[in-house]
């Protein structure tokens, strides 16, 4: 749906979905009864669009580069752009706030690293600025409308709330917030945490509630008016309701691990449903939805997708059909999740009315080759092979050499040599590939759906205590499940003991190091197949 990754996707209570990528453009569509549809697409920022912000009853968007210094200023209503606003500073984050005295919407705009916020009206003229609320760079302004009350956290985990309105800043208790001191709250708890910082705010729909992403991987629900700490969700890598299979959960602890090394996790939060009782989160799981009140997870959402989603939109209103009554008014209620996935170029929605059969399936298995060896054959190479204890495998980035166990794990490495001496292995590529996990080869058929071990079937696994997964460049062999082994294999790259007495180990890379992370880290597709294949040339047994 852009050229460039997608950061953001802000859906308003009108229906309206604007979406913005590193290249500068944003995009408006529009919620129709059964799908979305474009409507309009501005290059609006010379650089990435750092942030964007709707104000509350979805009239206005403003975004801001931090490549080209502007604030642009958005009449979603009509898809215009109202207004340009040249910054002398780097600005981190922006929202909109209502002067309710004088009826008109006040642009915040926050500082990079001083925490000072400008204020702008929507002509562009500054106004003034707030110093002292913030001291550091600013991740989320977002207004409490139902309180007049600001709340805003930065890269260092503080919270603040805060106001325009003057006797209301010196008092917050006039507002109807039930605190006048940040020791009688929880509103430190992120920034107790030495290194932790606070990402995005979302409010629930009565604005009693909101929800604070943040660098430690947990979303934190509080209570507006106290500011207590009400629920704490995420952070615990996986061990959730859904059972990942053990390579499929090292794929994604990979790609969680990615995410939270670039800014890409700032974009990072978690929305309220209609009702505000349901808090949906991204995670290395998929899109959890769960119950506030009980803990329960309603639902997980993209579980089978590939991709780690981040930044999180929920349209669950009524869209106009011209209805004729009110049981097809109920039935034209399309709840739809909008969300961004880390380094992908599209939004994904996921909806009641998605229609599964349009999707992108692979599951096309081609015929794998067959290497048929006669029993004598068999007995014959096995004596021979099994004196063998070093490999090298010659790939056309370089040599990996390998020592194997064959002692110790006597079945699985025949297997590995007995293909490996028939030239089974020759030519095929590494078609996995996953930075900070593991390389993966050995299937003639190139996609990991191939391969067929020198017995001719499936053989069993062969786990011994001493040979673990503790180390990276552990080379082990894949698999579907128990004693599912064939004649794919994997080289890790970072220990991963989570594959421990699922995975037979039955070597390790002792030389070539240079070479598997030179593989590791070349350039994959969607599907982590590498752009530029690297194949087997040869394997040399000694």
């Amino acid at each position: 749906m852009h050229r460039d990754v997608i950061r953001q996707v802000i859906v308003t209570k009108k229906g309206k979905i604007i979406t913005s990528s590193k290249d500068g453009h944003i995009k408006f569509w529009k919620k129709t009864a059964d799908d979305i549809e474009f409507v309009k697409d501005y290059r609006a920022h010379i650089g990435e669009v750092h942030r964007m912000r709707e104000n509350i009853d979805g009239g206005y968007l403003a975004s801001i580069s931090q490549d080209d210094k502007t604030v642009k200023i958005f009449d979603i209503e009509n898809y215009d752009m109202m207004n340009i606003i040249k910054l002398d500073y780097q600005g981190s984050s922006l929202g909109w706030v209502k002067l309710k005295r004088l009826n008109k919407w006040i642009l915040v705009v926050g500082e990079e690293e001083s925490g000072i916020i400008h204020k702008y009206e929507i002509d562009g003229t500054k106004v003034g600025e707030e110093k002292g609320i913030h001291r550091t760079t600013i991740n989320s302004i977002r207004y409490n409308s139902k309180y007049d009350v600001v709340v805003s956290c930065d890269k260092k985990g503080g919270i603040e709330y805060w106001s325009l309105d003057e006797k209301i800043r010196k008092d917050l208790r006039l507002a109807g917030i039930n605190f006048q001191y940040k020791t009688h709250t929880d509103l430190y708890e992120i920034q107790k945490k030495s290194g932790t910082g606070a990402y995005q705010i979302e409010y629930s729909n009565d604005f009693e509630k909101f929800s604070i992403t943040a660098s430690d991987g947990l979303t934190r629900v509080f209570e507006m008016t106290t500011g207590k700490l009400i629920k704490r969700y995420g952070g615990e890598e996986g061990k959730g309701e859904i059972t990942l299979e053990e390579m499929e959960y090292g794929r994604r602890l990979a790609t969680e691990r990615e995410l939270y090394r670039t800014e890409a996790v700032e974009y990072s939060n978690a929305v309220f449903d209609q009702s505000g009782k349901i808090l949906l989160y991204a995670g290395l799981e998929g899109i959890t939805a769960v119950e506030l009140e009980t803990d329960r997870v309603v639902s997980v959402y993209g579980v089978d997708e590939i991709f780690r989603f981040v930044n999180i939109g929920i349209w669950q209103n009524y869209v106009s059909k011209k209805p004729r009554s009110v049981e097809s008014r109920i039935q034209q209620i399309d709840p739809t999740i909008f969300t961004t996935a880390f380094k992908q170029d599209r939004i994904y929605l996921f909806s009641n009315t998605e229609n599964e059969g349009e999707r992108d399936v692979f599951n096309e298995k081609p015929s794998a080759e067959v290497l048929s060896l006669s029993v004598q054959e068999q007995q014959q190479q096995q004596q021979q092979l099994l004196k063998s204890t070093e490999a090298i495998v010659r790939t056309t980035m370089g040599d990996i050499h390998l020592k194997l166990y064959p002692e110790l794990t006597p079945k699985t490495v025949h297997n590995f040599l007995a293909l490996a001496s028939k030239g089974y292995y020759n030519g095929t590529i590494f078609h996995r590939v996953i930075r900070d996990f593991m390389i993966q080869g050995g299937d003639p058929s190139g996609d990991g759906t191939g391969g067929e071990s020198v017995y001719g079937a499936q053989f069993e696994d062969e786990f011994v205590d001493s040979l673990r997964h503790d180390k990276p460049f552990t080379f082990s062999m894949a698999n579907r499940g128990p004693n599912t082994n064939g004649s794919q294999f994997f080289i890790t790259t970072v220990p991963t003991p989570w594959l421990d007495n699922k995975h037979t180990i039955f070597g390790r890379a002792v030389s070539g190091l240079d070479v598997i992370t030179k593989i590791e880290h070349l350039k994959v597709d969607k599907l982590d197949r590498p752009f530029k294949e690297v194949s087997i040339v040869s394997i040399d047994i000694s």
